[in-house]
């Protein structure tokens, strides 16, 4: 029974998990996204609900001893909740708390991502730059959003992301270069050269800059200028 039991387990929590697990393997050796993610996610649904008949079947069958049960449900939720699990790891990595120095951001197109662990693997290659403060990278749009305290090689990005197993091609912004300088407590913290879109979505990120608490301190927007030049805020 307690064979079976782990079998059910195993290859339920895999598939409800769309073989999250079986990509971070892939990922060791530079193996771009295998698309199981593509592939079962839609069935998602039905894979947990298998999933729990066979193990409540395993169950009142079989009888398991308490301990082995309460292992094998275990092991099962930790693979089947391996996406949401890695998602938050993954999140972590777009945050950045250092202010006190000039900063640079670029934004990039990440071909082939399809799932949480295909975008781990091309975060961990992009931290790996020097210079690098932050890494955001976005599975939806396939963009990727890069903080960093000096100009980055656009050949060793490119590279960075091939070593992962994927394709980068740096996006060439219409020019909508800001000049920021930023505030805490009424001194001058940082100042960053942002490269956006457009300008509604620079409105946006600076709106959402602007009153942000570090370090339970507000920081201030204290001007931001395209370089035309033009204050828009």
């Amino acid at each position: 029974m307690t064979r079976i039991s782990w079998i059910n387990g195993l290859v339920g929590g895999l598939l409800i998990s769309s073989c999250c697990v079986i990509q971070l393997f892939l990922n060791l050796f530079g193996i771009g996204c295998a698309g199981l993610n593509t592939l079962l996610l839609p069935y998602r649904p039905l894979f947990i609900s298998l999933t729990i008949i066979s193990l409540s079947y395993s169950f009142f069958r079989y009888r398991p001893s308490k301990w082995q049960f309460t292992i094998i449900i275990s092991i099962t939720l930790l693979l089947s909740f391996s996406p949401e699990l890695l998602r938050i790891y993954n999140n972590q990595f777009s945050r950045n708390n250092t202010i006190d120095h000039d900063f640079i951001i670029t934004y990039w197109e990440i071909l082939g991502m399809h799932c949480e662990g295909c975008r781990s693997a091309v975060i961990q290659a992009l931290r790996k730059l020097n210079g690098v403060l932050s890494v955001n990278v976005d599975l939806e749009t396939g963009r990727a959003k890069l903080t960093s305290r000096n100009t980055l090689d656009t050949d060793a990005v490119i590279q960075a992301v091939q070593s992962a197993g994927f394709q980068a091609k740096k996006l060439i912004q219409n020019s909508f270069e800001i000049d920021i300088h930023l505030m805490r407590e009424g001194k001058m913290k940082g100042q960053a050269f942002v490269t956006f879109p457009n300008e509604v979505m620079a409105l946006n990120a600076l709106n959402d800059t602007n009153g942000f608490i570090l370090h339970e301190k507000p920081i201030v927007v204290q001007f931001a200028r395209t370089a035309k030049p033009k204050d828009i805020i």
